[in-house]
């Protein structure tokens, strides 16, 4: 009877360090995502600017 209730303890134990493992790693990369999504933004806004930029002095150099 011992045994049974240690193997059944062991899985609980088991069983709940895998969840919350999960919990975290999920909530780690939710985290990463969050703060990856306005940086990504930053940086395409930062290209168009600088594809306009070389558009104006592209055709601002052509007409000399």
């Amino acid at each position: 009877m011992r045994e049974a209730f240690f193997a059944l303890a062991g899985t609980a134990l088991g069983v709940l360090g895998t969840l919350v493992t999960d919990v975290w790693r999920a909530r780690r990369d939710d985290l990463r995502e969050r703060r990856q999504r306005p940086r990504d933004a930053c940086i395409d806004f930062t290209v168009a600017l600088v594809r306009m930029r070389q558009a104006y002095w592209g055709t601002r150099l052509r007409r000399r």
